[in-house]
């Protein structure tokens, strides 16, 4: 892939992820009924607890991981994300209790919670992780386990994290591929790296409920739709 191509990709996955943040934010906390009876077709930004446009922690968190990347020259050192987070941090985008119990105290989430949250704080954030270590799947796992911890140090937050950043990588095409990938081969290589038992069967019924052609109910009964990373 030659490095054109390559960076329209890597600015596609970080925008990406800041629009899908933004349209979303309306509509964070809400049931299913009433993101139906607000949503529009097609779908266009609105006003929620931020005025229209405006990301979350989600992207806030993801600028600070992507900052210290930049600044150590792709080495993920805990303590200096950490910082990014405390001096990015604004409160009104949302933040977790958890979060910002560490961010007030500058600590990670073991110290303080031990075995730590398992919601989706770390996966929602992993973006610039999947970026740097696209093409070494060894050290992407690595990196997204050191940089997780820092706020989720449960086990099923990690891997949820490491579930999203190996999908970000597929989704580019640059982990295992040379060739387009079927959605069903997409999930199948996601499936390939699952550990935990939960998630092997969040995967498994997703295979199914793609042939159940669009039965939104369907999947959201199936899957769920709360803020564990599971």
């Amino acid at each position: 892939m030659n490095q054109s191509a390559l960076k329209s990709k890597f600015i596609g996955a970080l925008i990406g992820t800041a629009v899908g943040d933004a349209i979303g934010m309306p509509y964070e906390g809400l049931n299913p009924q009433e993101v139906n009876a607000r949503c529009t077709i097609p779908i266009e930004m609105q006003d929620g607890r931020l005025p229209k446009g405006s990301y979350t922690d989600d992207t806030e968190l993801a600028i600070g991981i992507a900052e210290s990347l930049i600044a150590n020259k792709g080495l993920v050192d805990n303590n200096h994300i950490l910082q990014r987070f405390v001096e990015n941090f604004d409160r009104r985008r949302g933040y977790g209790f958890g979060t910002i119990k560490i961010l007030q105290k500058k600590a990670n989430a073991k110290t303080l919670f031990g075995t730590g949250s398992y919601g989706n704080g770390a996966a929602m954030r992993i973006a610039p992780i999947s970026l740097v270590y696209y093409d070494t799947p060894t050290n992407l796992y690595e990196a997204v386990v050191k940089c997780s911890e820092i706020t989720h140090a449960h086990i099923l937050g990690i891997e949820g994290a490491q579930i999203q950043a190996h999908a970000i990588a597929l989704a580019l095409g640059l982990i295992q591929s040379t060739h387009s990938l079927e959605v069903t081969e997409f999930v199948n290589e996601i499936l390939g790296i699952a550990k935990q038992d939960i998630y092997k069967q969040k995967l498994h019924k997703i295979l199914n409920l793609l042939n159940e052609k669009g039965d939104h109910q369907l999947v959201i009964d199936e899957l769920g739709n709360g803020v564990e990373a599971q």
